[in-house]
C-alpha cells in the first residue's frame, strides 16, 4: 500500500514509523526540515493531569506508550518521566487542581500531595517554593520529551523500513482519480493509495484542496530557552503565571501559562521573553539576569472542541487527518493506532470518539479550551512557528517566522 503523509512533525513522523515498519510504502512530505515548526517550538510536556474520562485514559496510555516506543527505537534517553509539580497558593487554584486530579486519577494518573519543603528536600533542592497552607501536587508519571531528536529517530526508523522523506517539498495539488490520489509539487508527481494530513496549524490549507472545512483554531505562545544553568532541574514545574522544565544540557524552557492573542512581532517576542524570565527568577536558585539564549514562537493547532481529530474524512475514501493539541503527549500512541486502522480497515477502540465527522462543516463548538489559567482563552490567526536568537535585531511590525 502506498501512503503519502503531509507533515513531518511529531504526529506525521510517528505515523510514518508505524506504517513503514508494518510494510507500507510511505512518502513523507514537509515544506521545511522535519521537526522545524511546531514540534521545535513546543513545551514538550507529557501530561494527563487536567483530563478525565475516556480522553484522560487515552492520555495516560499515550504517556506510557512513549516508554515502550523509545525502547523499540533504542531512544530511551529522549523520554524523561521524572514527574511534574504544581505549586498553588490560593483557594481558587487549589480547588481547580483538586477537580483536575479527581478526574485524571480515575483515568489512571498517579499523583501525590506534599508539603513544599518536603518536595524541595526530596526532589528539587534548587527550587524556591514558599511554604503555604496548600500542598504541592506531584504527578510522578508525567515528564517531557526531547521532541526534535525523537522525530529524527522515528523518521530514521521509517526510512530503514523503506519510507521516503521529502523535506523542503511543497505539495501544491492533490487530486483523486480512479481510486488513487495524485500529488504534485515543485519536484513531485506521484500516485498513492491513501493520503494523511498531519500538517498541524496548516491542516485547513491541506483540506481546502478537497473543499473540506474542519474548524481548527490556532493559538500562539512564546517560550524562552536559557543558557546552561547550575540548577539540576528534573521536573516540569507550574508555579504562579509561569511554567518551566529541563531542555537538556542544563538548559531550561519556560513560558507563561496564558496564550497570546495573536502571532507576535519580533518586538513582542523579545518583550515577552524578558517578562517570562522575570517570572521564572523567583522560583529557581541560580537563575540570574541575562539567562535567555533563544526565543521560540509556537503555533498550536487546536480542534474546535479541544479534542483530537483522527480518521478518514467522510466522502473522501483514503483521505484521513490527524490533528490535535498536545501532539507531544498523544502522537506516539495515535500513530500506532491510526496506522493499524489505515492498513487493516479495523477501527481502533481508542480513537473511536475522535472522528472528523463530528466537526466537519461545523462552526467552532467551544471557544474555551480547558484553560490552565484565566488568560488561556485567546484565539490567534494561523501563522508559523519558529525560533530566533535573543540577540537578533527585531524588525518593527514584521511577523516572526
Amino acid at each position: 500500500m502506498r501512503i503519502a503523509i503531509i507533515g513531518a512533525g511529531i504526529v506525521g513522523s510517528s505515523l510514518a514509523y508505524h506504517l513503514a515498519t508494518r510494510g507500507a510504502n510511505v512518502y513523507i512530505f514537509d515544506t521545511r526540515r522535519a521537526g522545524s515548526v511546531t514540534s521545535l517550538a513546543t513545551f514538550s510536556y507529557l501530561n494527563a493531569v487536567r483530563f478525565g474520562g475516556q480522553y484522560g485514559e487515552l492520555r495516560v496510555k499515550a504517556i506510557s506508550y512513549w516508554t515502550e516506543l523509545s525502547t523499540q527505537l533504542r531512544a530511551e534517553q529522549l523520554v524523561h518521566r521524572d514527574g511534574s509539580v504544581y505549586y498553588v497558593d490560593n483557594d481558587a487554584d487549589a480547588e481547580k487542581m483538586e477537580a483536575h486530579l479527581a478526574a485524571s486519577s480515575v483515568a489512571g494518573l498517579e499523583f501525590e500531595r506534599m508539603k513544599a519543603a518536603d518536595f524541595v528536600a526530596r526532589f528539587e533542592p534548587n527550587l524556591v517554593l514558599p511554604e503555604s497552607r496548600f500542598p504541592v501536587y506531584r504527578m510522578p508519571g508525567e515528564g517531557w520529551l526531547e521532541s526534535v531528536p525523537m522525530i529524527g529517530r522515528l523518521l530514521r526508523g521509517a526510512e530503514d523500513a523503506g519510507a521516503t522523506l521529502c523535506a523542503g517539498e511543497q505539495i501544491t495539488r492533490i487530486e483523486r482519480r480512479d481510486g488513487e490520489y495524485r500529488l504534485r509539487g515543485t519536484r513531485t508527481d506521484i500516485t498513492v493509495d491513501k493520503v494523511v494530513s498531519c500538517s498541524g496549524a496548516e491542516t485547513a490549507n491541506v483540506l481546502d484542496m478537497f473543499g473540506v472545512k474542519l474548524p481548527v483554531t490556532t493559538r500562539a505562545g512564546v517560550t524562552i530557552v536559557t543558557k546552561p544553568l547550575p540548577t539540576g532541574l528534573r521536573h516540569v514545574v507550574y508555579a504562579g503565571k509561569v511554567h518551566f522544565k529541563p531542555d537538556g544540557s542544563g538548559r531550561l524552557v519556560a513560558g507563561r501559562t496564558d496564550y497570546r492573542a495573536s502571532v507576535p512581532t519580533l518586538d513582542d517576542a523579545h518583550a515577552a521573553a524578558e517578562e517570562t524570565a522575570a517570572l521564572v527568577r523567583p522560583w529557581l536558585r541560580g537563575f540570574g539576569e541575562g539567562e535567555i539564549e533563544s526565543v521560540r514562537i509556537g503555533i498550536r493547532p487546536i480542534p474546535a472542541d479541544g479534542l483530537p481529530v483522527v480518521g478518514e474524512i467522510p466522502g473522501h475514501p483514503g483521505l484521513s487527518v490527524a490533528v490535535m493539541h498536545s501532539g507531544i503527549s498523544l502522537s506516539g500512541l495515535v500513530g500506532r493506532e491510526h496506522a493499524s486502522e489505515i492498513l487493516t480497515d479495523n477501527e481502533s477502540e481508542l480513537l473511536r470518539s475522535y472522528r472528523p465527522e463530528r466537526l466537519i462543516d461545523h462552526v467552532d463548538k467551544r471557544r474555551e479550551f480547558a484553560p490552565w489559567a484565566p488568560g488561556d482563552l485567546a484565539t490567534a490567526e494561523t501563522g508559523h512557528s519558529g525560533i530566533l536568537s535573543i540577540g537578533a535585531a527585531p524588525t518593527d511590525g514584521e511577523p516572526a517566522k
